[in-house]
């Protein structure tokens, strides 16, 4: 008795000591990802150290994009920063992303919540999450951007629990999403989990194919009448019924990253590229379910929320908003986007930057915009070089 006593000690005592080394290097011995799986979808993975675009990008113990690494101890802050990949900066070190000019350029404590493919609903839910774990803002700057509306409007769902997900990937059990956010915590483990899954869907996809050539040759034996046709028949009746496959008609339940960001296939700077249209053209297919009025409502509405949270504990908000490529081709300067957001910050904001402006004054000096967006993106990308973001830094500087 007493050696299964110890034997069993030995076996879970050597389960923390491996869970304790998984936890600490794990990701040593692993590619490291960038993202971690969240209640709010996803953030970016604590202390790391990854070259993006030929660039470091460094997190510090909390996930946000910082300097070096460093550790946040103290958990107030003059400013929160959050917005998607312009805010989190991508293809940028931090120093020169917009919050990081800021923060060298002012005397404030300020962090970076802003991470790739954000929205409303994500603001929301993180900032709340950040509240409850007892972090402290003076005020949130919400940098909200052109791909928001699709984002809403077609890409996230949420769940009762307030747990975000992506429409191609579906709302899952809240204990299951829990086990995930809990797992890649221990990479190693959850590497080692997520192989054998897929190795039992190979095995149980396998042992389905050999049943069905089974049945077929069944039919075969005992009636050699029956045609080819009606064998290709019979093998597709163990197929999912239609109701539960994917329908292709259905926009929405079929996109992945490439679909929606290009729908048409057209390339980023086209009239008809879809992920930024929404504001100068009329045309919901790439916005399905809710359609580009339902995902600017839903924006509002996750923004409002937002509000009342931040209000209910003396924070201020404010908002910004700035032009892809698309908007400087083939919009204008009070864009859609501008005007949504300057009438929600009428009697709700502590400041709204608006830095449609400073683009198309450039475009009423030169009278050139593809000048223009050569000097302030990325070659080739929607996002700000870092000309652009020295440009937004300074937009904000002067209420600061």
């Amino acid at each position: 008795m007493k050696k299964i006593i110890f034997l069993i000690f030995q076996i879970f005592f050597s389960l923390i000591v491996v869970s304790f080394l998984d936890y600490k290097i794990g990701y040593k011995f692993i590619k490291e990802p960038k993202y971690i799986i969240t209640k709010y979808d996803h953030d970016l993975r604590k202390n790391i150290k990854i070259y993006e675009k030929g660039k470091i990008l460094y997190t510090n113990n909390y996930g946000f994009k910082s300097a070096d690494g460093s550790s946040v101890k103290n958990k107030h802050f003059d400013i929160a920063f959050i917005g998607d990949s312009f805010t989190e900066g991508v293809g940028v070190e931090y120093q020169n992303t917009f919050v990081g000019i800021f923060h060298n350029k002012t005397n404030k404590r300020v962090i970076n919540l802003g991470v790739s493919s954000y929205s409303p609903s994500i603001y929301l839910e993180k900032i709340k999450y950040y509240l409850d774990k007892g972090f402290k803002f003076d005020e949130v700057i919400v940098f909200i951007d052109i791909s928001d509306i699709q984002d809403e409007a077609a890409y996230y769902i949420q769940d009762e629990n307030n747990y975000i997900y992506t429409r191609k990937k579906g709302v899952v059990n809240k204990l299951y999403r829990d086990l995930h956010i809990t797992l890649i915590k221990f990479p190693l483990t959850y590497s080692l989990i997520a192989k054998l899954k897929d190795l039992i869907k190979k095995l149980i996809k396998h042992i389905d194919k050999k049943i069905n050539h089974t049945q077929i040759e069944k039919i075969d034996n005992n009636n050699k009448k029956i045609n080819n046709d009606q064998i290709k028949k019979t093998s597709k009746s163990s197929e999912k019924p239609e109701s539960l496959k994917v329908d292709k008609v259905q926009n929405f339940k079929r996109y992945n990253e490439l679909s929606i960001y290009d729908y048409y296939s057209v390339g980023l700077y086209d009239y008809n590229y879809s992920r930024s249209f929404w504001t100068y053209k009329n045309d919901n297919t790439p916005y399905e379910p809710l359609k580009i009025e339902g995902g600017i409502n839903r924006s509002l509405k996750k923004m409002k929320d937002l509000h009342n949270i931040l209000d209910k504990n003396n924070i201020k908000l404010s908002v910004g908003v700035y032009p892809w490529p698309g908007q400087i081709l083939y919009d204008a300067r009070n864009s859609r986007q501008v005007k949504i957001w300057s009438n929600f910050c009428l009697t709700r904001c502590y400041n709204f930057f608006n830095i449609f402006n400073f683009f198309f004054d450039e475009i009423q000096s030169t009278g050139n915009k593809n000048l223009i967006i050569n000097k302030y993106y990325l070659q080739g990308d929607v996002h700000f070089n870092e000309a652009g973001n020295e440009v937004i830094a300074n937009e904000i500087l002067k209420k600061y």
